[in-house]
């Protein structure tokens, strides 16, 4: 079995229920699942082990990127239902109410009648607006300063992470497209960004800029995306890197606009230094202490509010905050032994999500309730935004040596961490857990 979830698929529900019953409130369950962003070898598994537990002799799922089929066998009878899947945004709230409800069935807790009732009763859970604005705010200030960034920087990104996520939500709320919103916001981050480091406001221009827009770089459909193909789901991995893609696409197009409407980009070279994403600690044990700690703190914010972003349910935040900590923790100790930060971003990802596989064993949840939460304050914005720029300006200006090597190299740089994070997070699952599932 290839589940990541307990298996008491032999546990019966007492009522029965016929192929046809089964085969709808599977699809039911298939789509909240799949609206609401759950990685598709958990709606897979759990799709099936729900038909197993209504009584069915066989379910098979095939999941699409825009639609799901499932077919019910039963007692000599076959039943085929095909539903088509909309998007709804991120909910990791309403996913993990869903996979309880399924496993209370599988240990015959609840009948059919009960399972469709409950289903039919969940909501999606969201945060109020006014908390996600200040927590995506705090966490891009918190971005900025593992990027470097001076104080008066720091604050500036949370003005201008505030506003973009405000100006998102209005957006969202008034049914705009998500690329237009994704335009619009990154827009409105890097115009208040570019102008407070124009009028000399901050001393780190480029770590200031650059986190201005994280709260824009799509990584959950991202790393979603890339466990979906590393697991065998290639045409719905695909397609949600190819969301990913273009929601960063919109927000690179918004950033370029506000970079060229204040004059700012032909100066980007000749005004910034390189800034590193890691600050090297003093070589003494206390300032390593110091060092680890304050790196942890700063990455403990952004997973917190990104979870608060995701959805995530209120009891599980302590853990996506403690995940993301000591992921970037790790990573931070592991770049000054001279380990690239492509392979740290693989260790540190790989050792976080086995770490949250063990925790979701206790606490019979989902481990992707709070390992993607956790794995965000190491997603590469610094290298994305570097890139974007350099291509930026070769566009414009014609080609240039230094600026295409500058280019090349934060687009690979990008590339690898991603890469290596999606890898890390879906480590356990293909390593350990092919056979046994992880609750």
């Amino acid at each position: 079995m290839n589940s990541e979830f307990p298996d008491n698929s032999k546990s019966s529900v007492g009522a029965p229920a016929t192929a046809a019953k089964i085969a709808e409130l599977c699809a039911q369950t298939e789509l909240l699942l799949m609206q609401h962003g759950t990685e598709s070898a958990v709606v897979e598994s759990l799709t099936r082990r729900l038909g197993i537990a209504l009584g069915a002799d066989a379910v098979d799922v095939a999941l699409m990127a825009n639609a799901a089929t499932i077919t019910v066998a039963k007692t000599g009878e076959s039943v085929t239902v095909v539903r088509r899947n909309r998007d709804r945004g991120i909910n990791v709230h309403l996913a993990m109410e869903v996979q309880q409800l399924v496993l209370a069935t599988e240990a015959g807790e609840i009948s059919p009648g009960e399972y469709e009732e409950k289903l039919t009763a969940i909501k999606p859970f969201h945060y109020s607006r006014p908390l996600v604005i200040f927590a995506i705010g705090i966490s891009c200030a918190c971005f900025a300063g593992l990027a470097g960034a001076d104080l008066s920087g720091s604050l500036i990104v949370f003005l201008a992470g505030s506003l973009a996520m405000a100006t998102r939500q209005f957006l969202a709320g008034a049914r705009i497209n998500p690329i237009i919103g994704f335009f619009v916001a990154a827009f409105v981050a890097t115009s208040v960004t570019v102008q407070s480091v124009l009028l000399g406001l901050s001393q780190t221009p480029k770590s200031t800029i650059a986190a201005g827009m994280l709260l824009l770089v799509p990584g959950f459909p991202l790393l979603t995306g890339i466990s979906d193909t590393v697991k065998g789901f290639v045409n719905i991995g695909i397609s949600r890197v190819m969301i990913a893609l273009r929601l960063a696409v919109a927000a690179s197009a918004g950033v370029i606009l506000s970079l060229n409407v204040r004059g700012f980009s032909e100066r980007w070279h000749a005004a910034t230094a390189a800034t590193t994403a890691v600050t090297a600690a003093s070589a003494t044990f206390t300032g390593i202490l110091f060092g680890l700690g304050w790196d942890m703190l700063l990455a403990a914010v952004p997973a917190t509010g990104f979870a608060v972003l995701f959805n995530v349910p209120v009891r599980t935040l302590i853990f996506a905050a403690s995940g993301g900590a000591c992921g970037h923790g790790l990573r931070w100790l592991l770049l000054p032994a001279g380990i690239p930060i492509e392979w740290g971003s693989l260790v540190a990802a790989t050792v976080i999500s086995t770490g949250c596989v063990l925790l979701a064993r206790r606490l019979h949840v989902h481990p992707k309730v709070f390992s993607i939460a956790a794995m965000i304050p190491m997603v590469p914005g610094v290298p994305f935004f570097t890139a974007l720029i350099a291509w930026h300006e070769l566009n414009r200006h014609g080609f240039n040596g230094e600026i295409f090597a500058s280019a090349v190299s934060a687009s690979l740089l990008t590339l690898f961490i991603m890469t290596a994070l999606a890898f890390g997070l879906a480590m356990p699952g293909m390593l350990f857990y092919r056979r046994k599932p992880s609750i």
